[in-house]
């Protein structure tokens, strides 16, 4: 938990966090208008890739209460197999022009 000091602002007042004690990883938060009131939710969706090991976030959803909006993102759908070992990573993938060709128009 973790409270605004009376010397400082911040566009919340108190926030909550639940930690997955195997991962390390916060999974829940919940946030705090000023008045003391619950206005926004986030919690997040850990998953284990057992082959490199590692425990990693897949997906995240934001409520907010207020507003009645939520926003889900970063969830691994039928997509390529990710690389975590970065081995096709070079400094020529970085430099201007070839950033520039990755690009959409």
């Amino acid at each position: 938990e973790a409270n605004l000091r009376s010397d400082t602002r911040h566009i919340y007042k108190k926030r909550k966090f639940w930690i997955e004690p195997d991962a390390w990883l916060v999974v829940n938060t919940s946030q705090y208008d000023g008045r003391g009131e619950l206005w926004r939710l986030q919690e997040a969706f850990p998953q284990t890739f057992y082959e490199v090991p590692v425990c990693l976030r897949v997906g995240a959803i934001s409520y907010d209460l207020n507003a009645g909006r939520y926003l889900a993102n970063a969830f691994i759908n039928h997509e390529t197999q990710i690389n975590f070992f970065a081995d096709e990573l070079n400094e020529e993938r970085y430099t201007p022009d070839s950033i520039r060709r990755l690009g959409v128009r």
